[in-house]
């Protein structure tokens, strides 16, 4: 049988760790939604282009061909929803923005649930104020433990 870890880690060690991993996630958060905005911009640029695509293949002033689907629902007692469903070879589309991945998912549950950026940063600072207020030199593993996960 293994016995567990009993380390003496130095309180402020910790917190220039907390401190320094709370500057690495806002550097990565900035990152993230600098890449959010540009890939929010190109799919845009993508779904217009895509757009005017489709339209030129439909051929409006000709009759409509084997490449194009109409069908026409109830919206409301004033209108109809009109759907137009184009067949376009891949060849002549643009390849799809691809989205950023968030590195602050929210993951498991319980005891396991670690939240997204917000709660994240949350947890940080409330363990860094936590440990400035202490006046102990080192903390015990079971506080290391607590913010370890965030190491």
């Amino acid at each position: 049988m293994s016995k567990g870890i009993n380390v003496k880690v130095k309180r402020e060690k910790i917190i220039e760790a907390l401190m320094s991993k709370l500057d690495d996630m806002e550097y990565a958060q900035h990152q993230y939604n600098s890449a959010k905005e540009k890939y929010d911009e190109d799919t845009k640029k993508w779904k217009d282009t895509v757009a005017q695509i489709a339209i030129a293949h439909m051929d409006i002033t000709a009759n409509i061909g084997d490449n194009t689907s109409i069908t026409s629902h109830w919206y409301d007692g004033e209108s109809s929803r009109i759907e137009v469903s184009v067949t376009v070879p891949n060849s002549k589309l643009p390849e799809e923005p691809s989205s950023p991945d968030n590195p602050f998912q929210t993951s498991g549950y319980g005891r396991n649930y670690v939240g997204n950026y917000d709660d994240r940063k949350a947890d940080i600072l409330n363990a860094i104020r936590i440990l400035q207020l202490s006046d102990e030199d080192v903390v015990s593993t079971a506080t290391y433990a607590s913010v370890a996960k965030y190491l």
